[in-house]
């Protein structure tokens, strides 16, 4: 199930900009949130898909006395309840600025502004950081990688440390005698 924000194309400067740092922040409550709303539909999907079948005429009329129903009614109303939590989530996930473009993959973008255009830090369910970003036209099939400066660049020479004591690296007082 692929989930895409289509009001960002109408007004996008209703949502949030983030900053690389800013969209990092959000990793860990984005993790918890993706488990939840993972759970949340393994739930809705499990409920869905159980449907209990039998013909009624291979049973006998005592055998159908004996069979117990399921409470289809507290069924449907688990199931109704289930998806008001799973939207409530969405809808917090939303107000946070955050655009879940795929639940299953765990992908999450985040507006951008990169030389005056808005495009998508792209964030995978999994990852310790925000690795990628795509232009908003293009989706996640457009994902780059985001060069990290501190990886990209050669480590730099430890300084050398200066071994004086601490009486040779301060000026010595003159004493009286010495003036």
């Amino acid at each position: 199930q692929t989930f895409i924000n289509h009001l960002y194309f109408i007004h996008p400067m209703s949502h949030r900009h983030f900053t690389l740092e800013s969209a990092q922040r959000m990793i860990p409550a984005l993790t918890q949130r993706i488990e939840r709303l993972r759970q949340l539909q393994e739930a809705i999907d499990f409920l869905e898909e159980t449907n209990i079948e039998f013909d009624e005429e291979e049973l006998e009329p005592e055998e159908l006395e004996e069979i117990e129903f399921p409470n289809d009614l507290k069924a449907q109303k688990e199931y109704h309840r289930l998806n008001y939590v799973f939207y409530k989530e969405l809808e917090a996930l939303e107000k946070s600025g955050c655009i879940l473009k795929d639940l299953d993959e765990g992908l999450v973008d985040f507006i951008h502004i990169f030389e005056e255009r808005h495009v998508f830090l792209c964030w995978k369910y999994g990852d310790d950081k925000v690795r990628h970003w795509h232009e908003v036209e293009e989706g996640a099939a457009g994902r780059q990688p985001i060069l990290d400066l501190a990886d990209a660049l050669p480590a730099a020479p430890a300084p050398r440390l200066l071994r004086k004591s601490w009486s040779t690296a301060m000026p010595r007082a003159r004493t009286q005698n010495e003036n």
